[in-house]
């Protein structure tokens, strides 16, 4: 269970204003309140009525879009919001309510699947209950879960029947409390192949068939109808190495190399050379980064999604370009440093810390303490946070240019960044806070 916090929140706007500099256009707005929470992922934010205790999702201008309740928390691309009664709803990115107030906890599963799970008192005399509320001792189970495909609720699950799920695009896998699993599709209707949880396809040996476990049709072979959009791996090596698509057609040949394998999240397929070597692939086929590594970042979703891939070589470490093949960075040994996000961050005692970008590389600033965000599946921002030797803090990109030119701050983590970069929130004194957004101009 969530613990509910109410906090007092009082509003103020201010005119916006704009600064030009570089290919960039920066709009402030400066909002009193209470507290103010901003959605990594959503950009928009929470705030608190300090009349009535009610939080609400709004907008960049402080304008209200959803309805009030007693609790809202950034829950990944939604909201989940509560009443007074703890009875949990999920809010879209809007902020509009998709899923009702009748949840003890709700699961985003992933984009399109979203689980509701109702809860129930449990009794004094069961020992190990579902959850445990963080205040007064109550513990709870699982009465029931209804299962949300794109906002649309399609079945409802027993306790007995649930313990695990993972979706696969479309397609939702459910392990049950006895570790038997089932494949489901987008309208809940039960797939006839034998499931195995936590993977998409199965791949008979003896008859060199894959299955999608999903749909129960054979996948990777002429006839196949699965398209691209309702599967999460869309292309398979088969014996030979040879790449597939989901129809069969073969569009690339790695039997050259040592070892290739599929990452099944971003499609980008590893290669390794016979030296051990490793490189990437994209899904056509094409190879985008040579086979010069000695090893590269497991998160390639992120790489794909930032356009450059962490890389380690001759005991540094450094970044791809997935576009161009440029390397960046290779200056310290990779000990020396942190990767985070599309920066590596060097404690040098000498001078500071340094930040080496995948964009420029070593930047020329020498700073007391840095900041940026983590490498988690591209969801870090593209900026970093960076204290000066005289304790003032600042946004800098890529190149080391400030991001809010003249802005300075006390604290390496007041400013809250949104996952594209768009959007800073920054704390200031007395319940101030500044929203900038920011313009990338062509």
């Amino acid at each position: 269970m969530k613990k509910i916090l109410a906090l007092m929140t009082a509003l103020a706007l201010c005119v916006c204003t704009a600064a030009a500099f570089a290919e960039t256009t920066v709009q402030s707005k400066v909002i009193e309140a209470y507290n103010l929470e901003l959605n990594t992922k959503t950009n928009t934010l929470v705030m608190t009525d300090g009349k009535t205790y009610e939080k609400f999702v709004v907008d960049t201008e402080g304008n209200k879009l959803s309805d009030g309740y007693a609790y809202v928390s950034p829950n990944g691309g939604y909201f989940t919001v509560a009443n007074e009664d703890l009875h949990m709803g999920l809010a879209d990115s809007q902020g509009k309510l998709i899923l009702p107030l009748e949840y003890g906890e709700i699961d985003p599963i992933n984009d399109k699947w979203i689980a509701g799970i109702k809860l129930v008192v449990s009794e004094d005399s069961e020992e190990n209950p579902d959850y445990r509320a963080l205040l007064g001792g109550k513990s709870y189970m699982i009465d029931s879960v209804d299962l949300y495909y794109a906002g649309e609720k399609k079945g409802t699950v027993s306790r007995a029947e649930w313990k695990n799920a993972k979706a696969f695009g479309d397609y939702l896998a459910i392990q049950d409390r006895e570790g038997n699993e089932s494949f489901y599709n987008k309208d809940f209707v039960k797939s006839p192949a034998e499931a195995q949880y936590a993977y998409e396809y199965n791949n008979d040996y003896s008859t060199k068939t894959i299955t999608h476990l999903g749909s129960g049709q054979a996948a990777f072979t002429a006839g196949c109808t699965l398209t691209a959009d309702e599967v999460m791996q869309s292309v398979w090596l088969d014996s030979d190495k040879k790449l597939l698509d989901l129809q069969g057609n073969v569009l690339a040949d790695f039997a050259d190399y040592k070892y290739a394998q599929v990452d099944a999240e971003s499609n980008l397929i590893k290669l390794e050379n016979a030296d051990g070597k490793v490189g990437l692939a994209d899904s056509t086929g094409k190879e985008i980064v040579p086979c010069l590594y000695d090893r590269m970042s497991y998160a390639l979703a992120g790489a794909q999604k930032s356009g450059y891939l962490y890389v380690e070589k001759d005991g540094k470490n450094g970044f791809v370009n997935l576009a161009t093949g440029e390397e960046t960075g290779f200056t310290f040994m990779k000990d020396a440093g942190d990767q985070r996000a599309n920066f590596i961050l060097v404690n040098d005692a000498r001078e500071g810390k340094i930040l080496i970008s995948a964009m420029a590389g070593e930047l020329p600033g020498r700073y007391k303490e840095t900041n940026a965000a983590f490498p988690a599946q591209g969801d870090g921002n593209p900026f970093a946070i960076v204290k000066e030797m005289d304790d003032t803090c600042r946004v800098v990109g890529q190149k080391g240019e400030e991001i809010l030119p003249g802005v300075t701050f006390s604290g390496i983590y007041d400013a809250k960044i949104s996952d594209d970069g768009t959007l800073i929130l920054l704390a200031g004194e007395r319940g101030s806070y500044t929203v900038y957004t920011i313009s990338y101009n062509p």
